[in-house]
């Protein structure tokens, strides 16, 4: 079953059925070329409003502080969508609870391409993504205790456990 866009996915939510991989709304990257940072603030920007109840309810799961069910309700847009405007936005809001593993996936993932087209400094904010500077508080200390270079923490950081937090 293929989804041709955000209604027939939408329709598909409505009904008991959960989307598979290959259900899930692709973008056209010609259409989403061009984001930036200020977009991925605009939260009331998504057409499905599933989707938005679902990011709507993680806000709010994170406003409380209940992080681990933000994560989860933030995976299963990811799961339901290939828009990169959603995408970024999720990126935006994984940061907020440290989910820096799906952070980098989507980076790399889904803009891989726009990273090395758009170059360091347009593409920074992708960049930045893949590469994120996580749990800083504990690479800033350590790196200070032992000596060791930061990148070099991130690097190893990343090679070993993608940034998840429990590996």
């Amino acid at each position: 079953e293929s989804y041709e866009s955000e209604e027939s996915l939408a329709s598909s939510l409505a009904s008991s059925e959960e989307p598979s991989e290959a259900g899930v709304e692709e973008a056209g990257s010609d259409q989403n070329s061009d984001l930036d940072e200020d977009k991925a603030e605009v939260v009331s920007s998504f057409e499905n409003p599933k989707l938005f109840e679902r990011f709507s309810r993680a806000r709010d799961l994170i406003a409380i502080g209940l992080y681990d069910w933000a994560k989860w309700d933030l995976l299963d847009i990811e799961r339901k969508t290939r828009n990169k405007d959603y995408l970024k936005k999720l990126m935006k809001e994984y940061e907020s609870v440290g989910s820096f593993n799906r952070i980098s996936f989507i980076a790399q993932t889904f803009f891989g391409t726009q990273r090395i087209q758009q170059g360091m400094e347009e593409g920074r904010f992708f960049w930045e993504s893949a590469y994120p500077r996580a749990y800083q508080f504990f690479v800033f200390n350590y790196a200070k205790k032992f000596d060791l270079p930061t990148e070099l923490i991130w690097g190893v950081m990343k090679q070993e456990s993608q940034f998840k937090r429990d590996a």
